[in-house]
């Protein structure tokens, strides 16, 4: 049991700790699942002070979590016991330490966002080889790593813990450990694979194996010559062909694949269409005022044309060294497409996107203020087409109880390098928003909001139907990333692999002081 009297007064800066009860609240929250108010947020500012704060937190029994910038739908920063835990809000450790164009590598605290990240390195003609989420302007970098992430740059890169070089941690006994050539006094931290690989340890383990207070990513350079392109396709039979070819043979940096649920959502969002501002940064990007408008009114009608024909939608982020370089990989692409039966619309949604790749974080809801939350796997290209049954089998089963309760499904699709196709099935409803949501959408999206009343039974059975789904797509060898307390791990691992993660685990913190309730570890 937590003494959480000697643990403030142990706590020697009274400025590292807030208990005002709206921010306990609102910590206590991500995008799908609300707990009681922790007990208190610590803001530490340096990876010293996140060590004092862990030796003193064991002494006196209570446990930590971090959060990053809130973004998670897996309770990936959620305590079963948040009455004894203090989250760690690392938003305060935001710098972009070092920037090394030469070996190719920055060095970044984990609070700095993939949207700051960005800023900073777009005028060197540079980015990290992962980019960032579709929630970057919000989510930190620290986050997902942790929860691993996927979209920009993936399609090449792979999720964004492969772009990852070294980590410093602070571990659950508060020692303070570098991965990699970080790890090597006086040298520059400029690769991975320095004997075994303890950087994967800390990787993509929902923040439960140590605090990260410094990151290195792989940097490359930015393309020449990009381009997007738009298609619209029959069948989901036909995605799954076209995305898991154009993943094989690596040609988009990153692609996204819609029905005909999302396209919609999409486009009645300030994510893409309503947004004036998006539309401004791309007649602002054309070569001239003319063109651009021109474009920019093609964007728009092309947008809402994708709502009246083919159910499914496929958008390529395509990047070259040079224009004639891009030249080949359009040709190839469109190639790919035909083949495929696949029918090229204007490139609206991929040129949007690349206008503004970090747009407000209104995707969190529906277009009316509903309740979203999605749920995900990944599958290797040969099961593609049976996941997506799976999937819409479950979707069938829940048919009545979703009419019931007015949830609208849809689903979204991409890859992470050449051997991974994720698909992403979401849910929306009519029900009350918490404070999470209200603190994170725009201006624009609230004065647009409805207000529904609090509807438990729905989320109930949004609940039981992505369970229904992981199992469903877990049967064909599904894999996920952004675990939290959502997808089971250790239950599904062999028992000598699940015991080297639990040993492992031990060493690191063995009171569990660190985020206990991950990974399906409570020991």
């Amino acid at each position: 049991m937590a003494d959480l009297s000697s643990f403030f007064a142990a706590m020697a800066d009274d400025t590292l700790l807030q208990r005002e009860p709206a921010l306990c609240r609102l910590m206590a929250q991500d995008i799908f699942t609300a707990t009681d108010p922790v007990a208190a947020v610590a803001s530490p500012v340096n990876a010293a002070q996140l060590a004092d704060l862990v030796r003193i937190a064991a002494a006196h029994g209570v446990h930590l979590v971090a959060r990053g910038g809130g973004m998670s739908y897996s309770a990936g920063y959620l305590s079963a016991d948040p009455a004894q835990c203090v989250i760690v809000d690392m938003r305060r450790l935001d710098r972009v330490i070092e920037v090394n164009a030469q070996n190719m590598y920055v060095v970044v605290e984990p609070g700095c966002t993939w949207a700051a990240l960005h800023e900073v390195l777009a005028p060197l003609g540079l980015r990290a080889a992962f980019w960032g989420t579709l929630s970057g302007r919000n989510a930190s970098i620290g986050g997902g790593i942790s929860q691993n992430a996927l979209f920009w740059g993936a399609g090449t890169a792979g999720t964004a813990v492969d772009s990852v070089l070294g980590l410093e941690i602070v571990t659950g006994t508060g020692a303070i450990i570098r991965t990699g050539s970080l790890g090597i006094a006086g040298a520059t931290p400029f690769f991975r694979h320095f004997g075994p690989d303890l950087t994967g340890v800390f990787s993509a383990d929902c923040g439960s194996m140590g605090f990260k207070t410094k990151i290195v990513l792989r940097l490359v350079r930015t393309a020449k010559a990009s381009a997007g392109l738009s298609f619209l396709v029959p069948d989901v039979a036909s995605l799954c062909g076209l995305m898991s070819e154009v993943a094989r043979v690596g040609l988009a940096a990153q692609q996204m694949g819609l029905d005909d649920g999302l396209k919609a959502a999409r486009l009645q969002s300030d994510g893409l269409f309503a947004d004036v501002g998006h539309l401004w940064r791309v007649i602002r990007g054309a070569s001239n005022m003319w063109r651009g408008l021109g474009d920019g009114l093609q964007l728009v009608l092309a947008g809402h044309k994708l709502l009246d024909t083919m159910p499914y939608s496929v958008h390529l982020f395509l990047e070259a060294g040079s224009a004639a370089g891009l030249a080949a990989v359009l040709t190839q692409a469109r190639a790919l497409a035909a083949e495929h039966g696949a029918r090229e619309v204007p490139a609206s949604v991929p040129t949007v996107m690349l206008a503004a790749p970090f747009p407000a974080l209104n995707g969190i809801t529906g277009p009316k203020g509903e309740r979203w939350v999605p749920v995900h796997c990944i599958v290797p290209h040969s099961a593609a087409l049976a996941a997506c049954t799976a999937i819409a089998r479950v979707f069938a089963d829940n048919a009545d109880a979703f009419a019931r309760h007015s949830i609208a499904t849809s689903m979204l699709f991409t890859s992470a390098g050449t051997n991974g196709f994720v698909i992403e099935p979401m849910f929306l409803w009519p029900d009350a928003l918490d404070d999470l949501h209200r603190a994170t959408l725009s201006d624009w999206r609230h004065a647009r909001l409805e207000t529904f009343p609090a509807a438990p039974e729905a989320r109930a059975v949004v609940a039981a139907a992505r369970q229904a789904v992981i199992a469903a797509v877990d049967a064909l060898g599904a894999v996920h990333i952004q675990l939290g307390q959502t997808y089971p791990y250790l239950d599904r691992l062999e028992p000598a692999t699940a015991a080297l993660s639990r040993q492992i685990r031990t060493g690191l913190d063995p009171l569990r002081v660190i985020n206990p309730d991950q990974l399906g570890d409570k020991a």
